[in-house]
């Protein structure tokens, strides 16, 4: 009881002070009413295989109902797996709108996303997984074959490897061209990071490119700076 009743007086004693020297709290003028679209394995959307126009007017639906709910932006997954819902110059079209990777849908789902999107007064902002090129199952397209060369494998999950300047470089090509060739709101990533459980030990697929790298960081501080390094250098290409 002492100890809450101790928070409880700090934190009375917080918002007093903050009050009487100008610092009150400000309400929040707008919002970011965001949803996710997930296309990885078709989660959210596209029906795999279906046509273009059979397609696009799920995604109509979907964003009526997001507007409908009041909601002001979409976060729109454009590369789950070193693949692409645009026209890329790097990587292959998504498997999840034809059914084969590598196959032109018929469409630009991105471009149709942005104006769909901005004709409801929403933002849109493209979702981007950087690192994970499958799981399991290996990608053979014609544009796989470089990417193919700077893998980094950890059981079931294979990676770009975060280590090499290829990847950073690719990454930032990739979000150079979504960012000056669609008129998106924003950049954002999930699964910035290493496969969940790698070892750290002599068992790890990095570890001699860890230790020939003549770094004086552990094995993990290597790795997460090498994720900040790719972090970086998007954030230094787009501001």
């Amino acid at each position: 009881m002492t100890n809450i009743r101790l928070k409880l007086f700090s934190l009375a004693t917080i918002i007093a002070f903050s009050a009487l020297n100008g610092f009150a709290y400000n309400v929040v003028k707008s919002e970011f009413r965001s949803a996710w679209v997930a296309t990885v394995w078709a989660l959210d959307w596209p029906t795999t295989g279906k046509p273009a126009e059979t397609q696009m007017a799920e995604l109509d639906r979907m964003l009526d109902s997001l507007a409908n709910n009041n909601f002001n932006a979409v976060n729109f997954q454009v590369r789950s797996m070193c693949d692409a819902m645009y026209k890329s110059s790097y990587e292959p079209w998504s498997s999840y709108l034809t059914g084969t990777r590598g196959k032109h849908p018929g469409y630009d789902p991105l471009a149709f996303a942005v104006s769909e999107c901005h004709k409801r007064g929403m933002e849109i902002h493209a979702w981007i997984n950087p690192y994970r090129f499958c799981i399991t199952k290996m990608w053979n397209t014609e544009r796989d074959q470089e990417a193919k060369r700077h893998l980094l494998r950890w059981g079931k999950f294979y990676i770009l490897d975060p280590a090499q300047q290829w990847t950073i470089d690719r990454i930032v090509n990739v979000c150079r061209e979504v960012v000056t060739k669609y008129d998106v709101d924003g950049i954002l990533y999930d699964d910035y990071f290493y496969p969940n459980g790698i070892a750290s030990s002599v068992a790890a697929p990095d570890y001699k490119e860890w230790q020939n790298s003549g770094t004086d960081l552990s094995i993990g501080d290597w790795r997460r700076e090498n994720v900040n390094r790719m972090v970086k250098a998007v954030y230094n290409m787009i501001c």
